[in-house]
Order: C-alpha cells, then structure tokens, then sequence
C-alpha cells in the first residue's frame, strides 16, 4: 500500500485499537495465480511481544483449507467519504478521498475444534454483550453449528496503517470540508468530520 509519510500512522497501539473497532476484515491469499477473499469478523489479541488475529469461518468455504499455512493479507476498513475540490478554499484543486485503513500481513494457520470453539466464545464475548449464548453451547443446536465453522489464526509478521484525513491541506481548508460533511449529516460523512477533526491541532472545537 502506498503511504505518503502525512498519512501514515506509526503507533502500534493505535492500528491495533483501530482494528479492534473496525473488525470486520478481509483475508485475501493466493495460490496457482487464482486470489481467494473472504469477509469475516476477526479478533486481534497482543500476546507476548506477539500480534495474533483470530476468527472462523464457514466449514464449506475451501478458501481455509487453500490458505493453511500460506501467507495473507488481511484489510481492515473504517470511515471513508468523497471530499470535494468545492470545499476547498484554494481555486485550483481536484476531487479526491478520504478513508483509513490498516493492513496485517502474516501466516494463516486452521485452528482444531476445541480452539476453534474457544474462538467462538470470545468472538461472543467480544459483540454479545449481555447474551446467553456462551453458556448455551454445550446444547445440540449450538453444538451442530459450531461444527459447521472451522477456526483460525494468523499471526501477524506486519502490520502497517493509513488515515487520508486531509492532513496535507491547510487548516482553513479542514475546517471547510469538515463543515460540508457535517451539512451532509450521514453516518460516514460525521465519522469522516469527525476523524478530521481530533487530528487536527488547531481546530476549535
């Protein structure tokens, strides 16, 4: 991925809280010339001086069987907007967008049955708060399902992010597009504003 050094972020602790909040990812692998893609929710978990991704996935989808043991991408997305030139005070200027993303690259390995259920608790314990589930999985229902899934890990060899947030513009010009995206009044375009925005040093909140 191409990163100018204004959009690059070298906070480690930073890229793995973004994951953690942006954690529905893409695994990407390739063997015999063919990509392979799969969309999951992953986990990220710093262990040991060590960065680890943990998910699962369909027991029906072949992409864990061609992937194990081969190296992957996996893409984490978060807010991501069109910035006009017209919201720029200089005259001259071209349209173009903004967004944030954090790329792991490492080795994909499949995970047995017990760590793969293991995985499925915490994924539980990660989006369900206050659910009953985890406790239901001993149940023939649950039981047949969490067969249906095979589990994995990667662990990351590196990990790297970009945030396009506007930082090579002025701040006069921040503050315009900031006020464009908030007239716009979505869920992205005020995620968008508001990224922006705290990155900003000089903005007057």
């Amino acid at each position: 991925m191409y990163i100018p050094k204004e959009f690059e972020v070298e906070d480690l602790d930073e890229i793995v809280e973004f994951i953690r909040q942006n954690s529905f990812g893409m695994i990407i692998s390739s063997r015999n010339g063919e990509f392979q893609v799969t969309h999951v929710p992953i986990l990220i978990e710093k262990k040991e001086g060590k960065i680890h991704l943990f998910g699962h996935m369909a027991i029906g989808n072949e992409h864990w069987r061609i992937a194990q043991g081969d190296s992957v991408l996996v893409i984490f997305n978060g807010p991501h907007y069109y910035i006009s030139p017209k919201w720029y005070r200089a005259e001259a200027a071209v349209p173009t967008w903004n967004y944030m993303t954090a790329h792991c690259e490492g080795v994909f390995s499949t995970l047995n049955h017990i760590e793969s259920v293991s995985v499925l608790n915490k994924t539980l314990e990660y989006y369900e708060i206050d659910s009953d589930l985890q406790g239901k999985m001993e149940e023939s229902f649950y039981s047949k399902m969490a067969h249906g899934v095979k589990g994995f890990s990667i662990t990351i060899s590196r990990i790297y992010a970009k945030y396009k947030l506007s930082q090579n513009r002025t701040h006069e010009d921040r503050i315009s597009i900031v006020e464009n995206l908030r007239k716009i009044n979505t869920e992205e375009s005020n995620r968008m504003a508001e990224e922006i925005q705290k990155r900003d040093p000089e903005f007057i909140k």
